[in-house]
């Protein structure tokens, strides 16, 4: 929302938008982040919001797309593609650390 608005957007066109794309909920992917670090520890976990998976799926995907790029490219491109899509820099920071994690455990 926040690069809708910078691009001159008003406010409530840009929150329609997002609301008409990912629902009046948005994809809280905070909480979607958060059981998925429960699942890490050994507790049970599904996903709840399949639009929330579907960002952790595109996020995986648009890294691996970068697989020959130095870290730090790698990161500023997948930081790009997100805040271009108006994701807040708490859920970027936690989507980068998933996607490098998993990267490195395999």
């Amino acid at each position: 929302m926040q690069e809708l608005n910078r691009r001159g957007v008003s406010v409530e066109h840009s929150k329609a938008a997002l609301e008409g794309v990912f629902g009046p909920d948005g994809l809280r992917v905070r909480r979607y982040l958060e059981e998925e670090a429960a699942e890490e520890r050994g507790q049970a976990w599904t996903p709840t919001d399949s639009a929330e998976s579907a960002l952790l799926q595109a996020t995986r995907r648009q890294y691996q797309l970068t697989a020959g790029l130095p870290g730090e490219a790698r990161k500023r491109r997948l930081v790009g593609w997100l805040q271009r899509r108006g994701h807040a820099w708490e859920d970027i920071s936690k989507l980068l650390q998933l996607v490098e994690k998993e990267e490195s455990e395999g």
